[in-house]
């Protein structure tokens, strides 16, 4: 397994351990994610979480994000993931 390979592991590993904590702290914030491999994809992918939220919107966005963690992680693709704590009206705008 490569260096990069190593650091994505434990990037996703984090990311998703993050995810679910912020998520049990009632915090609101967006999950960020960018699929460098993807010419398509020329926007990062937020999803906003915010205890405002209905719950399956939260839970859509979480297992979504969770997903394409572990399917990027598991082509071996460049990815980047973001966890930025927002304020709750902002959130609940988008």
């Amino acid at each position: 397994m490569s260096e990069d390979e190593y650091e994505n592991k434990f990037k996703s590993i984090d990311a998703i351990r993050d995810i679910l904590h912020w998520y049990g702290a009632r915090k609101n914030f967006h999950i960020v994610l960018t699929d460098w491999d993807d010419d398509e994809q020329l926007m990062p992918e937020t999803l906003a979480i915010s205890p405002a939220h209905p719950e399956v919107e939260n839970y859509r966005n979480i297992t979504g994000a969770i997903e394409s963690i572990i399917d990027w992680l598991d082509s071996g693709r460049d990815f980047d993931i973001a966890l930025t704590p927002t304020d709750p009206f902002i959130v609940n705008l988008n």
